[in-house]
């Protein structure tokens, strides 16, 4: 049988528009890679970005300046320059750095989101059964992280939490406001729960949150970086980064890989765990077998 037009698009398709919608509201100058997406049958965002710059290494730049008329914008970490060409979108000056130097020279400033499979909300709150039985796992010796700090690059920390036991201790950055449209309610809480998993696994370690500058679940590539900078300058032991998203021609985050090589690759004392987008047909292989 034929499947319908709704049943090849997303399983929640009001969801996913509301919950686009606040990121299109909410952060500045979002783009969307095709722009012309909502027009097309069974076409859905590739991914999203931040409208009027792109990100270019360091080395590539003059290059690139060269090709495009434009300026450097502030606020990138060593190795990555924020840039904004002139006369043109984000999309057209990408094509025209592919044509002159060749794919991945130069990248969007990538939206990055908590869920980046469908930008739903993995999780909105929910009562659960006896919210004061811990979780924590029993205890390995010489395992349960006492004298490691774990930074959590994510939405912040639910100031309160702390008074469950499992949480006792744990630090962050205060979660801002939260807007909320449709079917869509005011989620929070994203960073206090990954903070909860590594209490849970971890009990004597140290935690602080970081906060990004973010609404629905969703900041910019370019803040990431910048937040993921602050925590290694705070010290941390183990870096969490639950967030990903879908990358213009499948590449890696530009700014994320220059910060590896820069700031973090000669830190042997220092672990980042970050989460990873897995393609389609790799679920659809494991499916499959």
């Amino acid at each position: 049988m034929a499947q319908t037009d709704s049943e090849t698009r997303w399983p929640d398709e009001r969801r996913f528009a509301d919950q686009l919608s606040l990121i299109l509201g909410s952060l500045p100058k979002v783009g969307v890679d095709p722009p012309d997406w909502a027009a097309s049958s069974g076409e859905y965002p590739k991914y999203l970005f931040q409208e009027g710059v792109i990100l270019v290494r360091d080395a590539d730049l003059e290059r690139v300046r060269a090709v495009i008329p434009g300026r450097v914008v502030d606020g990138m970490v060593r190795g990555v320059t924020m840039y904004e060409p002139s006369g043109m979108s984000t999309l057209d000056a990408l094509s025209r750095v592919d044509e002159s130097m060749g794919v991945g020279v130069a990248t969007p400033d990538h939206v990055i989101s908590v869920c980046p499979r469908s930008l739903c909300p993995a999780t909105e709150p929910e009562e659960t059964a006896d919210a004061t039985q811990s979780p924590v796992a029993p205890a390995v010796k010489g395992c349960d992280g006492k004298g490691v700090l774990v930074g959590i690059v994510d939405t912040g920390w639910l100031t309160g939490a702390e008074t469950l036991s499992w949480l006792n201790g744990v630090d962050g950055d205060p979660e801002g406001d939260f807007q909320f449209a449709g079917t869509i309610g005011p989620y929070v809480g994203h960073g206090t729960f990954i903070a909860g998993v590594v209490r849970s696994m971890a009990p004597e370690c140290e935690v602080f949150v970081e906060r990004l500058d973010q609404q629905a679940g969703a900041w910019f590539e370019s803040q990431m970086i910048t937040q993921l900078d602050e925590a290694l300058a705070r010290g941390a032991d183990i870096i969490s980064l639950s967030a990903g998203t879908s990358t213009r021609n499948d590449h890696a985050l530009v700014s994320l890989e220059t910060w590896y090589e820069t700031s973090l690759r000669h830190r042997k004392d220092v672990v980042l765990v970050a989460a990873h987008k897995v393609q389609e047909e790799r679920i659809k292989y494991l499916t499959d077998e």
